[in-house]
């Protein structure tokens, strides 16, 4: 039954619906100035794609579910990127970025035992 609840909360994220505003100041519209935001649009949505969000996110958020916390590295390159997760025993919230995201320690011991 909690498998069963963890799944539904977990799958209930729908990556689809996102929205990409670019920055772009109304009242300095220059000759190409369209062109560019465009060009960054579609890079900015390539990214988004490549981070393969339903099945990074959806392992990050079971995570969450069970342990009431996920910490992970994020890997990316040119074709993709997955996260990495961590074991949250060895892992501890250390900070806020200014931004309002949390930073976290890794306690490297894991790697003597």
């Amino acid at each position: 039954m909690f498998q069963a609840l963890v799944q539904y909360f977990a799958t209930m994220f729908v990556p689809d619906a996102r929205s990409v505003i670019p920055r772009y100041p109304l009242a300095k519209r220059t000759a190409g100035s369209d062109s560019k935001v465009v060009k960054a649009y579609y890079q900015t949505l390539d990214e988004i794609e490549k981070l393969d969000l339903l099945a990074n996110f959806t392992k990050m958020l079971i995570d969450a579910w069970i342990c009431d916390v996920a910490y992970g590295v994020l890997y990316r390159d040119d074709t993709g990127a997955f996260i990495l997760p961590l074991d949250p025993e060895y892992c501890r919230i250390s900070g806020m970025n200014a931004d309002g995201t949390f930073t976290f320690a890794y306690n490297m011991d894991y790697f003597n035992g």
